[in-house]
């Protein structure tokens, strides 16, 4: 047995879904009744340090998350799934719990302070 490498580089991006981690959507999809703040201040942290965030949707239109790009300036919005270290997502095994940990292990691979 071998030591286990990653296959791609880490990079300093993160991905964040939209629907069900950043956008809390009702009962009729897609429209978005509030944001979780929580993750627009750690997507906005994060980008102070230096990472690249992507907010991810399977959304067709991006056009009805206009409203939310002014509160992540220069955050990138796209329907594909980029190369990313870690991804944040609502159907992910192990999300939102472990999302603070993970962060800090790529954190800790670059050489940052700590979050917590």
């Amino acid at each position: 047995m071998g030591v286990l490498r990653h296959v791609l580089p880490l990079t300093k991006t993160i991905c964040f879904d939209f629907d069900g981690v950043i956008g809390v959507p009702n009962m009729s999809f897609p429209k978005v009744i509030r944001v979780s703040f929580f993750h627009i201040w750690l997507i906005n942290f994060l980008r102070q340090e230096g990472y690249e965030i992507v907010i991810c949707t399977a959304r067709d239109d991006l056009s009805p998350l206009d409203w939310v790009r002014d509160l992540v300036p220069g955050v990138e919005f796209t329907n594909k799934k980029p190369i990313a270290s870690i991804y944040i997502d609502d159907r992910g095994m192990g999300c939102p719990v472990c999302v603070g940990k993970q962060i800090d292990l790529l954190r800790n691979h670059f050489g940052d302070r700590r979050i917590n």
